[in-house]
């Protein structure tokens, strides 16, 4: 709870008056006294915990184009460090995660020939890259081709 009211503010910050971010303080200060329970860190539960909550929620929603690190971590209600700490075991970073795979599932769609759906634009903004040409830089660097001869490759190889 006080954590959200403290984000709020901080977002608000370059328009807040110095009389005014006085009075914030204050609050601040009372809801604290009120329920200082509230102001304490959230456990984050062991770092396979942690990880297997982002994995859950990255999974859901990997078609969100707002999806990133920082809102798992918000989601989660831990901070991003807390979050990049339970993926420092793993080879790959929630980042990285996320990124691979969006690009798994671009690729299965780019399998769909002849239809709107297998289209390399509808397939990059439908997971949730800003864009074709960032889509293809992407999956070359994941894949070693583009994503119109990936295409072409496995329509050679299933005929």
């Amino acid at each position: 709870m006080i954590d959200s009211f403290v984000e709020s503010i901080w977002v608000a910050r370059p328009g807040i008056s110095d009389a005014d971010a006085r009075r914030l303080s204050a609050t601040a200060d009372a809801l604290i006294a009120a329920c200082p329970e509230a102001a304490q860190p959230r456990s984050l539960g062991r770092p396979s915990e942690v990880r297997g909550r982002a994995h859950r929620y990255v999974s859901t929603h990997l078609r969100d184009p707002e999806l990133s690190v920082t809102g798992v971590a918000r989601h989660l209600g831990i901070s991003v460090r807390a979050l990049h700490l339970a993926f420092a075991s793993e080879p790959e970073t929630i980042g990285n995660l996320i990124r691979r795979l969006r690009l798994e599932r671009a690729r299965d769609d780019l399998l769909i020939e002849r239809s709107e759906r297998g289209l390399v634009a509808v397939v990059s903004r439908r997971w949730g890259f800003s864009g074709p040409a960032s889509f293809a830089r992407a999956f070359r660097r994941e894949f070693g081709c583009s994503p119109v001869q990936w295409r072409r490759s496995k329509a050679i190889l299933d005929q």
